[in-house]
């Protein structure tokens, strides 16, 4: 399975002590799925300016309540974690739920503690990320004598790579099987997959990921997902977060997303600038998702 033209809902991975909205950080795949989304993301870090529960586990609860809906990270840290055992988890989430995973990846770095928290020197992390995926790929590849290996690797999956760097394009036609975009216009868009498609000699698929809110009232969503994003998130100045995020009425909304589908991005991620997922995912279904442009949903 690879990266299929669709719709994503990304669930927070971000924490309070709300019973219900730490029961909808599993329950809301379900719900997405039986809305008729393609695919369903999870973000991480393990150190950040706001609790955050793992989102590996995150992905092994979607892959137990879910049957078709794919299962995307967006992205994983993977460096920050052994490269042995981060492989094992997830060929063996690959297996478990059919050849669902889509793995997004990339450096990370704003928030260098998470590198000393782990014991990995933050110089090195994108060549810690590059043995990282280089030991994963290897573990489909055919061996030579009694070299171990993973049993069951299952079949490759799809990789994403994120970032905006030259580092990160390198990365693309390295490794991966796209580009996972986050924080760029559309006319980025545009230009980036020309260059890769030009160095590549192929289509390189692009999947945007974007936070986004919708109200009735255009000025309260844009207010409220400025709040979020600048004082519960990021904990900096929100108008650099809000520039390429989504904000408004659903109208608003749709019209904001489908610049990006008609810049080239072949699946749009989405991910509620807010607690209230459950509600943002159900408005969003019921008065999004009918305006936007024809891509494939569901199945």
């Amino acid at each position: 399975m690879g990266i299929e033209p669709g719709w994503g809902f990304a669930v927070n991975s971000f924490y309070r002590d709300a019973p219900e909205e730490t029961r909808d950080m599993i329950r809301l795949p379900a719900v997405a799925e039986e809305a008729g989304w393609d695919s369903v993301w999870i973000g991480d870090h393990l150190l950040w300016h706001a609790p955050m529960v793992d989102g590996l586990t995150q992905m092994v609860t979607f892959a137990a309540s879910t049957s078709r809906i794919q299962i995307g990270s967006a992205i994983l840290l993977l460096g920050l974690r052994h490269p042995t055992v981060a492989a094992r988890i997830l060929t063996s989430l690959n297996v478990l739920s059919e050849d669902r995973l889509i793995l997004g990846v990339g450096v990370g770095g704003e928030n260098p503690a998470e590198f000393d928290f782990s014991g990995v020197p933050y110089e090195r992390r994108g060549k810690v990320l590059d043995e990282s995926l280089e030991f994963l790929i290897s573990q489909w590849e055919e061996r030579k004598g009694e070299e171990p290996r993973i049993e069951p690797a299952g079949d490759p999956f799809p990789i994403l790579i994120g970032g905006r760097s030259d580092a990160a394009r390198r990365r693309i036609k390295r490794f991966g099987a796209g580009w996972l975009a986050a924080f760029v216009s559309p006319d980025r868009i545009r230009a980036e997959q020309e260059r890769l498609n030009e160095e590549t000699g192929t289509e390189v698929p692009i999947v945007y990921h974007a936070y986004m809110r919708s109200d009735k009232d255009g000025a309260r969503a844009h207010a409220e997902a400025a709040d979020f994003l600048g004082n519960t998130v990021y904990a900096m100045p929100a108008k650099r977060l809000m520039d390429y995020s989504i904000a408004g009425t659903p109208e608003e909304c749709a019209e904001r997303i489908t610049t990006y589908v008609e810049a080239g991005v072949r699946q749009v991620i989405v991910r509620a600038a807010g607690w209230d997922q459950r509600e943002q995912l159900e408005q969003w279904s019921e008065e999004i998702m009918p305006l936007l442009p024809a891509l494939k949903v569901g199945g």
